[in-house]
């Protein structure tokens, strides 16, 4: 899908990886995408990796962990997973559940 698509609008429920992850893919592409985070109830756009973290809902170690996992497991570039990108502090501060 990423591949083919000019731009993309997603529906995200928060915590499909695989929706998140073609979320990911456009971008990562040079391709801009709005997902609607069904979470929170708003549209958010990303166009670079740091909007990512306007998409996450109250992310956990566990969760952050796996997606920094996808990313590199689908060849995406490092930036999308790090701290600046998922919004969070720089001291990498994140509530484990």
């Amino acid at each position: 899908m990423a591949v083919e698509a000019t731009v993309g609008l997603m529906l995200w429920n928060g915590q499909s990886r695989g929706s998140l992850l073609n979320v990911l893919r456009l971008p990562a592409a040079g391709k801009p995408v709005v997902v609607y985070v069904t979470p929170k109830k708003a549209f958010v756009e990303v166009r670079e990796e740091h909007d990512l973290g306007a998409l996450l809902v109250e992310p956990d170690a566990r969760a952050l962990d796996r997606l920094r996992l996808d990313i590199t497991a689908e060849g995406l570039p490092q930036e999308f997973g790090n701290q600046r990108a998922l919004g969070l502090p720089e001291t990498g501060a994140v509530a484990s559940r």
